[in-house]
């Protein structure tokens, strides 16, 4: 596994959501639903994940690409006391 040493910027002044946070080129984008929606797997999700990767690190809406995916209120219990790239743990 490769630890980054790159700081972690929250930067939820620059998104309608519930907490933005930004490493290096990628940034994680936490929103909650107006209403929720069913996942593929059947499951009620509650909460969006925007998960985007930056042509420019200085700039979060220099976008490459974005990918979203959704959550369950369980799935994520605790985001508000942690970092989001510590609760998704999407990279390694």
């Amino acid at each position: 596994m490769i630890e980054t040493t790159e700081p972690i910027v929250d930067v939820s002044d620059q998104f309608k959501c519930l907490k933005a946070e930004q490493r290096d080129a990628d940034v994680l984008i936490l929103r909650k639903l107006d209403a929720p929606i069913q996942r593929a797997d059947g499951e009620q999700a509650e909460y969006e994940l925007e998960w985007r990767w930056l042509s420019n690190p200085r700039h979060v809406r220099c976008v490459l690409g974005n990918e979203f995916t959704f959550w369950r209120p369980d799935e994520i219990a605790g985001w508000e006391n942690q970092s989001l790239f510590d609760v998704f743990r999407l990279f390694p």
